[in-house]
């Protein structure tokens, strides 16, 4: 294994703007590549390192969608439920049909959920009266039943609150907040300790800064500190963690759904039905016209895209690899055929350069290291 490649582009990564990279690969468990390579303050006082936490964003639907799924594999409830099966606030929806509001036509199931099919985008959560104040997912999605769906449910993509209403039914049928079926079935068992909605005051003090990134000039800006959601556990976008920790839970999930730590997080067949694309006609091209270049060769299933085309996508992950990335540019990817997980951390915010170019690229290199 020869990583030297790699190591220089991710130490040249800042020369394009972004402050700090920090990234594990673990192969059938064993770590075989870490680095840390940047500044963890905008000062530059302060090298990056495995202690630094970062909020990771979207690659939180990642471990939404396992605690999902765990309740699929133990048949407390199917992809093909009606969701008002769960919650019955969500029998009567309506969609917003250009310039007239009328009854849904199709009815949300649970699958939808998870493929981005529910109708409710990220701003419908805005629309709700400034006199609601939601305390858990389940509170929030009763609340947006007044709030029109965008399409038909599962007749369209569109990226936005669907993993948060995934977040609702664990909440409805485990009777525990998210945070909390995740720590007792995920984060503990595979020995993630820092991985939460709400971190300590410790865990606080170990966050890197934050940035957003100008496309054009190739330089970042130091962004304020982010206190988090408030009450509600937000499954697509609230934890914070560490490379060390995600990284634990994406090796689960390359092995089969067994962590490094021996624990049986979900059932080899359940890590299976994230392998394959669930979207089709007018959603799969909502999805590619969405994400744009980073999605060629890609589609969407349960857990995140899912590697279709590697003569489209120039990857050299095989067909099956899934994951997600989050909006500070994190980056997570399982490879069950391999046995290959990667996380990457990065913080900056609106960085198109880390997903349609940096991503990939360090993606690539890491196999190439690894003779794969």
């Amino acid at each position: 294994m020869d990583f030297k490649k790699l190591d220089a582009y991710i130490d040249d990564l800042t020369h394009c703007g972004i402050p700090s990279t920090d990234i594990e690969v673990r192969l059938g468990h064993e770590v075989v590549y870490r680095r840390s390579s940047g500044h963890a303050d905008s000062a530059r006082t302060k090298p990056i390192s495995p202690e630094n936490l970062y909020w990771i964003w979207s690659c939180s639907k990642v471990s939404c969608c396992m605690a999902g799924l765990k309740l699929i594999e133990e048949g407390k409830m199917s992809l093909d439920d009606p969701v008002a099966k769960y919650l019955p606030e969500l029998e009567h929806l309506f969609v917003k049909d250009g310039d007239i509001v009328r009854p849904a036509r199709t009815t949300l199931l649970v699958r939808h959920a998870f493929t981005m099919q529910s109708g409710w985008d990220y701003g419908a959560s805005a629309k709700l009266p400034n006199t609601v104040r939601p305390k858990n997912n389940i509170q929030l999605f009763c609340a947006l039943a007044s709030v029109p769906l965008n399409f038909d449910p599962g007749t369209r993509y569109e990226y936005g609150l669907s993993h948060d209403l995934i977040g609702a039914l664990v909440e409805k049928i485990s009777g525990r907040r998210l945070g909390d079926y995740l720590k007792e079935n995920f984060f503990d068992p595979l020995g993630m300790k820092d991985t939460t909605f709400r971190p300590t005051p410790e865990q606080t003090a170990r966050i890197a800064d934050r940035y957003d990134y100008n496309n054009e000039k190739y330089s970042a800006t130091l962004e304020p500190p982010f206190e988090g959601f408030g009450d509600v556990d937000m499954g697509s976008g609230g934890l914070v963690s560490s490379v060390n920790d995600y990284s634990l839970l994406m090796d689960a999930l390359a092995n089969g759904g067994v962590g490094a730590s021996g624990a049986r997080v979900l059932k080899a067949e359940t890590v299976a039905m994230c392998k394959k694309n669930l979207l089709e006609g007018a959603s799969l091209e909502d999805f590619r016209r969405w994400q744009g270049a980073s999605t060629y060769g890609y589609g969407w299933g349960l857990c995140g895209r899912v590697h279709m085309d590697d003569k489209v996508s120039l990857s050299r992950s095989p067909v099956g690899e899934f994951g997600w990335n989050g909006a500070a540019a994190s980056y997570a990817l399982a490879d069950t055929e391999n046995k290959l997980s990667i996380f990457i951390a990065m913080h900056v915010h609106n960085c198109l350069y880390a997903y349609h170019v940096a991503h990939n690229h360090v993606k690539n290199l890491a196999y190439e290291a690894l003779g794969l």
